[in-house]
């Protein structure tokens, strides 16, 4: 049977991903027993996802009252982007020293899917494709980079980032077909090896996400 931990690791991705996947919202997060059957578990599992997913900056708990959205300032919101946008500069630069032919195509053909997306090509919820066609995407150039200690750190910082955008606007749908140019833009920065081209590409392309005050 799974450990106690690979239990709460289990929960605490399954709500992650209902959260980012917008099917909890401030009134709708369930309570523990709620969340304990929906796993498959016993509360002591939910509870440590619970206070993990806390911990990470998703939840916040309310004594007596139960866990709900954590919510941001819009001056924490733009210093996280500005902190987020340096990490993936870090990693396009480091993809445009290192990637291949083939990184490049791989790369072009998750936008080319963002491309269908925005010109109404799938028959989707919108947001939703897009988030998850973006983080591949975004993946991939963690990979291409090969710049262990930074990816990791960015990777959890992927998710925040994903929340921020869904729990305060609508900016995934707002800015598909701008995000799909500026994803083209830097993989061609990628593509020419221009390293400084693509530093500023990928700031300017998450420093746009950020919700301005």
């Amino acid at each position: 049977c799974m450990s106690r931990q690979k239990l709460a690791d289990s929960c605490s991705e399954m709500v992650k991903e209902r959260i980012l996947d917008g099917e909890f919202n401030q009134n709708g997060i369930p309570g523990v027993d709620d969340l304990a059957a929906a796993c498959g578990v016993s509360r002591q599992p939910v509870l440590t996802a619970i206070k993990r997913l806390e911990f990470e900056g998703f939840l916040e708990v309310v004594p007596q009252v139960g866990s709900r959205l954590k919510e941001y300032t819009p001056r924490e919101i733009r210093h996280f982007f500005e902190l987020f946008a340096e990490g993936e500069a870090i990693l396009a630069r480091e993809a445009a020293h290192n990637a291949t032919p083939l990184d490049c195509g791989i790369l072009r053909a998750i936008n080319d899917e963002i491309h269908r997306l925005a010109q109404g090509e799938v028959g989707t919820d919108v947001a939703l494709a897009y988030r998850r066609l973006n983080r591949r995407f975004h993946l991939r150039i963690r990979d291409i980079s090969n710049s262990r200690v930074v990816s990791s750190v960015i990777e959890n910082l992927g998710d925040l980032s994903d929340y921020v955008i869904i729990t305060r606007s609508n900016k995934f749908r707002d800015r598909l077909l701008m995000a799909a140019a500026e994803h083209d833009a830097l993989v061609g920065f990628i593509q020419n090896g221009d390293a400084e081209g693509a530093t500023d590409c990928a700031r300017r392309h998450i420093l746009a996400f950020s919700i301005s005050e």
